[in-house]
């Protein structure tokens, strides 16, 4: 898998090298974090971080992400790496791991309004590994379909069938957009007799958001069901609202609910988080957040502080 994966990391190295233009950036996330589940920490940590290098020439493009390791705590690793084409008639195609497709949030955290994840969209793969084909039939619709598996690598999935598929349709008119998509993966023939030997896991996501003014607001409502036989559906949805008080400063709120099948616990869990965000600069944005999140156990719902500040570059 790693001769797999440095094999297409190269492709994209090189093809980014002879792009008529080629751009290097990335983001710095970091700052103070308090959370109390238990007796309280505190530490001044790095949330995200990435240093990216991307290129295009006649619709071709190339583009590499260098962040921490998903799978090795510690190391460096290229947590995004792909090329592909663009044609003039709306289609598209790129192949190795990027940005997975479902949820409301981005996954890096310099796109979003929030610290860290919700609980709901941080139930999709977060990025994949594959073939990736797209459609745009107008300036207002799209559709994405991705081949391949889940949290960008190119070897099986533990526990699932080698090949994840996921679909997206999305639509903006204006201020508002909307989206629904799907991922579905079966359960590995390896694991014939468990019980999970055919079955299919699946997660849907419906989401929509709209900017009327000053006011901005989001709904997402997902359900999963893992491969395996006889698995109960999961439910959860997320909501978010956020008001720009001041030309530079903004203030933010989100509660996500999921029930036990959802969560993987006991009970039912949630998380809320409010805070306002403090824009510095066109490059540099200052978010101070509450988080209170319960996680689908009977211990008493954690607590979180954080103050951090992204630069983009």
């Amino acid at each position: 898998m790693k001769r797999k994966i440095g094999l297409l990391t190269a492709v994209a190295l090189s093809g980014a090298a002879y792009a008529q233009d080629v751009k290097v950036g990335g983001y710095v996330d970091g700052g103070f974090n308090w959370t109390k589940d238990g007796a309280p920490e505190t530490s001044f940590v790095t949330n995200d971080w990435a240093l990216t290098l991307s290129g295009n020439s006649g619709g071709s493009f190339a583009f590499v992400e260098v962040s921490n390791s998903p799978l090795i705590p510690g190391a460096l690793a290229a947590t995004q790496f792909y090329g592909g084409h663009k044609y003039d008639n709306g289609f598209s195609w790129k192949v190795g791991a990027f940005n997975g497709l479902l949820g409301s949030e981005d996954n890096e955290s310099v796109n979003r309004a929030f610290i860290h994840e919700g609980l709901v969209s941080g139930v999709f793969y977060a990025t994949y590994g594959g073939l990736h084909l797209g459609y745009a039939a107008s300036d207002s619709l799209n559709v994405d379909l991705v081949i391949g598996n889940g949290e960008g690598t190119f070897g099986p999935t533990p526990g699932l069938d080698p090949t994840m598929w996921a679909l997206k349709v999305s639509t903006k008119m204006d201020d508002v957009t909307a989206y629904a998509g799907t991922e579905v993966q079966k359960g590995s023939s390896a694991k014939a007799g468990s019980g999970t030997d055919g079955e299919t896991g699946y997660k849907i996501d419906v989401g929509a958001s709209a900017k009327m003014g000053e006011l901005h607001a989001g709904a997402e409502v997902a359900m999963v069901k893992a491969a395996v036989a006889n698995a109960d559906s999961g439910f959860g949805f997320g909501v978010h609202a956020g008001y720009d008080a001041m030309e530079n400063v903004a203030l933010w709120a989100r509660f996500d609910w999921g029930n036990k099948t959802f969560v993987g616990g006991a009970e039912s869990g949630y998380s809320l988080t409010v805070g306002p965000t403090f824009k510095m600069s066109d490059a540099f944005n200052l978010r101070a957040q509450w988080t209170m999140a319960k996680a689908g156990t009977g211990a008493d719902a954690a607590q979180m502080i954080d103050v951090m500040g992204v630069y983009k570059f």
